[in-house]
């Protein structure tokens, strides 16, 4: 865009922001949006009930005129929705569904209060009156709208209708149905027109199947021309009421939408659709800029039994109502075939939404989009703040939210110009630049003949951006200025209960005089951000000084970025020096983020302990287990019975029995028939106690006389694997039987029946 292009649509857009476009019937005017707020709309929804409609267009229209009150971004905003047709037998063209006035969209109730509004939608039959009463509908629209003062509010009308006009069987038209809908026309164009561009109304149709295109655009181009808070931006025709034509109504959802966002300076994502399978969920994502100060997410699912959920760009998932990360939610139409989740100062970023079908219900498309709209103010600063003729003043300006500071690189697509005026006239228009370090930068040159003070304008709008105004005056400095300088000063990352030290270097030319030093254009409103000191009026003598200063961050500040202007003033006085200072409130590590390290190095000398004991436990449990000893016994070399191996424990008893007329064996503990053997390991050893005699420490596989030439042996069964002990004593027991079974196996290849 060039000088000339840029000065001309600063200027127009300057003049419409600042002298009144219009007045309406009621003596109100559309104002501009406060700093930080979206502009509240006062729309009228007409739906067209004529006989045409098919079941598939009405529920289209139902879920259209529906998704404007759920989605709309301004809790201050007031809607009605009013069905239309022609005059019956005992009916009106028109259908107050809600009945009459409006419903202010303050809350979730509210807004599903108007939704169910739109769901009393319903096609007329022809002794309702089944025509399309253009009329009627667009002069009961513009009547409503005006009958009280608009008190900021952005008036607005959306038409949807399938069809063309037609009041052929309405006598109030005259005498014959030839004349009829030429006079119609004639109303709609003489009166109605005239009116809503009178009240700065705007008039969004929007048609399909069988809608006559010309008219819709006639309708568009009559009633109030561009929002002025949007014509700051090239390319403005975009906020330029006009009719749109869709091929089905199955696309009236997503054109309303569009339409909404224009109308109201906002912008918005591209539609992401998606097939639910039954009993499937699906995953649809939508992006919010940087820039966005209000959002929404609409979610058009079709079936009300579908449930949906949304999930912020760290991964969160959100809920329904309340606050959560700085963000302020609110979601309606939850039991609706349409829904909209309302956020307040939205992490920017990809959302994901999951739309779930828990009922098993047929495959359907659902489509989510988000959006949005920048209610932006903005931080000028000057440089200096006082000049004197001639001077070249360097000016910064920066967009403020809600939620604080835009973050560097989110101006893009933003424009930002100025204009300087004071008693020689207006300076030609000044283009200002992005930094690329979130401010837009200039400079003029204060004309020699200048007097008394400076009006500086700034004007800052773009895609989903109102444009914002920001009108300061600046005097001029007098025969003996002060100069002021707060140097290099930044605040970066900061604790609760912090303070930071900064000094101004002050040069006062003239008398002494009394300053103060105050913080303005603070972002957010509650960053708290003091001036600790000082804390009183300083008076600065003449002179070169330093001036040292304090800016204390309370207990209280929440986390979050902020920005504020640091300000020196004369008491009772103009800004003397300003400096823009931003920063982020952070919690203080916690002591276990701070000493992590320590508590690790404390937790594995611990664990490193327990292992130890346990390991240590494990070893003589182990070692004491007789698990996998078997006895025998031998006579002159030769085994006498078969092993007897020993079930595990910390004792392995068993019988040896010699009795005359019969061959000596080992037998199992408990049958009484032999002398009693107890063994147990000693280490690598075992003891083995025979009878009542003292306890006998031997080697494994080392013979023991136990009398008559017969030798016992206790010994590792081969083939047998030693094992622990196991915490569950039941695979214990299981394991040792499979292991006796193996050693009875492995030593004799057979079984037993009692006597080993």
């Amino acid at each position: 865009m060039n000088a000339r292009t840029f000065a001309g649509l600063f200027l127009a857009t300057a003049a419409a922001l600042t002298v009144p476009a219009f007045v309406g019937a009621a003596g109100s005017v559309p104002a501009a949006p406060t700093a930080g707020i979206v502009a509240p709309l006062r729309a009228v929804v007409l739906v067209d009930e004529s006989g045409s409609l098919s079941a598939a267009d009405l529920g289209s229209e139902q879920q259209a005129a529906a998704s404007l009150g759920l989605a709309e971004l301004s809790p201050a905003s007031r809607f009605q929705v009013v069905g239309f047709g022609s005059w019956g037998r005992g009916t009106t063209p028109i259908d107050q569904v809600c009945g009459p006035g409006f419903v202010t969209l303050s809350d979730r109730s509210a807004r599903d209060r108007y939704a169910t509004c739109a769901a009393k939608l319903h096609s007329r039959t022809v002794s309702q009156g089944n025509d399309t009463d253009f009329y009627a509908a667009l002069s009961y629209a513009v009547q409503s709208i005006t009958a009280t003062p608009l008190n900021g509010q952005v008036p607005v009308i959306f038409l949807l209708t399938d069809g063309v006009l037609d009041v052929s069987h309405t006598t109030l038209y005259g005498s014959s149905a030839q004349v009829r809908n030429a006079e119609a026309t004639r109303r709609i164009e003489q009166e109605v027109l005239p009116a809503a561009r009178k009240a700065g109304i705007q008039i969004w149709p929007l048609g399909f199947g069988r809608a006559d295109a010309a008219s819709l655009d006639r309708f568009a181009a009559g009633g109030a021309g561009a929002n002025s808070h949007c014509s700051g931006v090239p390319g403005a025709p975009v906020s330029r009421p006009r009719s749109h034509v869709v091929g089905a109504s199955a696309q009236v959802v997503q054109n309303l939408l569009e339409t909404l966002l224009r109308a109201r300076c906002g912008d918005l994502s591209a539609p992401a659709p998606a097939t639910l399978q039954p009993g499937k969920t699906v995953s649809l994502h939508v992006t919010i800029p940087p820039i966005a100060s209000d959002g929404a997410i609409a979610v058009v699912k079709g079936d009300p039994a579908f449930v949906v959920s949304y999930f912020d760009p760290k991964g969160n998932r959100v809920p329904a109502a309340g606050a959560l990360n700085g963000q302020r939610f609110e979601r309606s139409g939850a039991d609706a075939s349409v829904e909209a989740l309302r956020i307040e100062n939205p992490l920017p970023g990809s959302w994901r939404v999951e739309v779930s079908d828990p009922q098993g219900r047929p495959g359907q498309l659902v489509v989510a989009r988000a959006l949005w709209q920048g209610a932006l103010d903005s931080s000028v600063v000057l440089d200096p703040l006082q000049p004197k003729p001639g001077d070249k003043v360097a000016v910064e300006v920066r967009l403020l939210r809600r939620s604080g500071p835009v973050p560097k690189g989110a101006l893009a697509g933003l424009q930002a110009g100025m204009l300087v005026s004071g008693n020689f006239g207006q300076l030609k228009p000044i283009r200002l630049q992005d930094d690329a370090s979130g401010a837009f930068r200039g400079s003029f040159a204060v004309p020699a003949e200048a007097k008394g003070a400076l009006q500086v304008r700034t004007l800052l709008s773009g895609a989903g951006v109102a444009s914002n105004l920001h009108t300061i005056t600046f005097p001029l400095a007098g025969p003996a200025p002060l100069s002021a300088d707060f140097g290099n000063f930044k605040l970066g990352s900061l604790h609760p209960g912090v303070k930071v030290s900064g000094t101004l270097t002050v040069t006062n030319s003239g008398q002494p005089r009394q300053v103060e030093f105050a913080l303005a254009d603070v972002a957010p409103a509650n960053a708290q951000l003091t001036i600790a000191t000082p804390s009183a009026p300083l008076m600065l003598p003449s002179g070169r000084q330093r001036v040292p200063f304090k800016l204390a961050v309370p207990n209280s500040a929440p986390d979050g970025p902020f920005a504020a202007t640091l300000v020196v003033r004369e008491i009772g006085g103009a800004p003397l020096a300003a400096h823009y200072v931003s920063g982020r409130v952070t919690r203080p590590p916690s002591t276990l983020s701070q000493y992590w390290w320590l508590i690790v190095v404390v937790v594995l000398i611990a664990l490193t302990a327990v292992a130890a004991v346990l390991l240590r436990r494990r070893a003589h449990s182990a070692t004491a287990d007789t698990y996998g000893l078997v006895a025998s016994l031998e006579q002159a070399d030769e085994p006498l019975g078969r092993p007897l191996p020993a079930p595990g424990g910390p004792e392995f008893r068993f019988e040896l029995l010699q009795s005359d007329g019969e061959t000596a064996k080992l037998l199992q503990a408990g049958s009484g028939r032999g002398t009693q053997v107890l063994v147990r390991r000693a280490g690598n050893n075992v003891e083995l106690t025979v009878g009542g005699a003292e306890p006998q420490i031997s080697r494994l596989g080392e013979s023991l006389e136990v009398g008559d030439g017969l030798v016992l042996r206790v010994n590792n069964a081969e083939g047998v694997r030693r094992s622990g002990v196991s915490t569950d004593s039941t695979d214990r027991a299981a394991e040792r039987d499979d292991g006796r079974a193996a050693v009875v196996k492995d030593v004799d290849g057979g079984g037993g029946d009692g006597d080993w």
